[in-house]
């Protein structure tokens, strides 16, 4: 859909597209996330269509219109995981296929498609701002609703009770029977019904289901508050937070930024479920249930609800050696908590977990090894590496740190630090396309860059300090963007280790100070542009 530059609003980097559309057939030639520095397009593509139009003002409306072979083309090509980054530009570019993916550019109307809480509370914005018109509030589609618009932005619906001293702000929304104290503020709120909110409140950029109990003196900001909660007085909620349903929070308690409370029972462990129970085992267990899941630490004396925390995955180091020395500590750990009887049947399983965690990284590096060592192509390369991320379930980001450090590791080791630099910019000039296959998000790159620390670490080539001639090499060849290197230099500088990643910063101070500078300049043009 079109939108005004002014208006244009992305929530994630693949979203910020720019096309080139045969303006006769519509059919899209030109597909491009704007993550690079530019707009780069093959300029043989204007010579097959000359009314090629390059568009930089169009929106993703989330709807795409497939034909049956689509469904397939993601079962053959299983390195495909995103629309965006994936589906439409190996269609495009594809030597092979000979699909064709054609536009349909709407001028009226609104559409958009809830991916994550932020674009939950843009969406929920944009209503309010009535871009989704005739679909806003006081419309009243449903038969149970009364809303009413009042300037500048507020929708109020009828039994709604406000004392003479709270302020209503602009861009709120205040449901049925929800009760406003003395001196509360409310702004950039969503207010469900049955809600009270104490006096001297304040609440901005929420959004607060029905029946919730705010307490006297309570501060919330950006944050969402499910149904049934209780929030009692002097309460300080934090931005980004999730308060979940039937919650309480007690009294003068502080939640911080970011966090998700929840007051469901946690599901207990697969193998607690093994045995059989009946009701003697849950009336048995109510009060240490009750117990488990109360974080009174958080949530304060009288509250209830525990930190919910999404499970983390088992963590593996990016390099062979790195898994390796962690695998080992795990042993160490695990041996002194086992019991003697069962240490010969614990050793069994740590050597076949070590072995496990090494066999990706390994097998990457041998395809990598061989490849740059016997001169394979680079699509070959590729195609090998993508059976084995598809086959360990990996990212982009763990292939390319392996990519990169393996490839630099071939490089036999010369005195001269002149004779490394000239190798090193050899070597990624000739392999730059496997890296950009892999390296594909500012995430991707700064993971791949922190991965590179351990081998410019190494005694042999310390001494020649490499980091900035890698770095500068990977930059003028569009492998790593400026973000992802000026990212990787501030996470280094905080990081709390032995200093070794504040000395590589240190040594490419010259190419941060260009790229900052480079940054300046670009905010400038901006400006000048508005």
């Amino acid at each position: 859909k079109t939108s005004q530059p002014s208006q244009r609003r992305t929530f994630f980097q693949e979203e910020d597209i720019c096309l080139a559309v045969n303006a006769e057939t519509n059919q899209l030639m030109h597909y491009q996330p704007m993550t690079k520095r530019g707009f780069q397009i093959d300029i043989s593509r204007f010579d097959a269509n000359p009314s090629l139009q390059m568009r930089y003002d169009l929106e993703y409306g989330h709807v795409s219109v497939c034909s049956p072979e689509a469904l397939s083309l993601f079962t053959d090509e299983f390195d495909w995981q995103d629309l965006h980054n994936d589906f439409v530009p190996g269609v495009l570019y594809s030597e092979i296929l000979s699909y064709q993916i054609h536009t349909h550019i709407v001028t009226e109307g609104y559409s958009g498609r809830l991916t994550s809480l932020n674009s939950y509370g843009a969406m929920g914005r944009d209503i309010i701002h009535r871009w989704s018109y005739p679909l806003v509030p006081d419309v009243n589609l449903f038969c149970d609703s009364s809303y009413e618009y009042f300037h500048p932005g507020v929708y109020k619906e009828e039994n709604v009770s406000l004392s003479q001293s709270c302020v209503i702000g602009e861009d709120t929304l205040i449901g049925s029977r929800t009760k406003v104290g003395e001196l509360a503020k409310v702004s950039d709120s969503v207010i469900g019904r049955g809600c009270t909110i104490g006096s001297g409140a304040q609440i901005s950029g929420c959004i607060i289901f029905a029946n919730v109990s705010i307490g006297a003196n309570a501060k919330l900001t950006d944050c969402i508050v499910c149904e049934d909660v209780d929030i009692m007085s002097g309460v300080e909620v934090e931005k980004n937070s999730v308060i979940g349903g039937g919650v309480i929070l007690g009294e003068g308690v502080k939640i911080s930024e970011g966090t998700r409370i929840a007051a469901a029972k946690r599901n207990k462990d697969a193998e607690d479920d093994d045995d059989d129970f009946g009701d003697d085992d849950f009336e048995d267990g109510d009060k240490e249930e009750e117990e488990m899941v109360t974080d009174r630490a958080v949530v304060g004396e009288l509250g209830r609800g525990w930190v919910w925390k999404p499970e983390e995955d088992e963590t593996e180091s990016l390099i062979a050696e790195l898994v390796s020395l962690k695998v080992e500590d795990d042993e160490g750990d695990d041996e002194c908590e086992g019991e003697s009887d069962d240490e010969d049947d614990d050793d069994e399983d740590e050597d076949s977990g070590q072995k496990g965690a090494l066999t990706f990284e390994q097998e990457v590096e041998d395809i990598v090894r061989r490849g740059v060592e016997e001169d394979v192509k680079a699509d070959n390369i590729s195609m090998e590496v993508n059976s084995r991320k598809f086959a360990h379930d990996k990212s982009f980001g763990d292939c390319s740190c392996v990519i990169l450090v393996t490839m630099l590791r071939t490089m036999p080791f010369v005195a001269s630090r002149k004779e490394a630099f000239a190798g090193v910019q050899k070597l990624v000039k000739k392999w730059s396309g496997l890296i950009k296959k892999f390296a594909r998000s500012a995430d991707d790159q700064q993971a791949t860059i922190e991965a590179m620390e351990a081998f410019v670490l190494e005694e042999q080539w310390k001494v020649h300090k490499l980091m900035m001639p890698i770095l500068k090499t990977c930059y003028d060849e569009d492998i790593f963007e400026d973000e992802a290197i000026l990212n990787w230099a501030q996470d280094a500088k905080e990081r709390e280790d032995d200093g070794s990643a504040k000395t590589l910063v240190a040594e490419c101070k010259t190419l941060l100070d260009y790229l900052e500078e480079d940054d300046d300049d670009d905010d400038d043009d901006d400006e000048d542009d508005e």
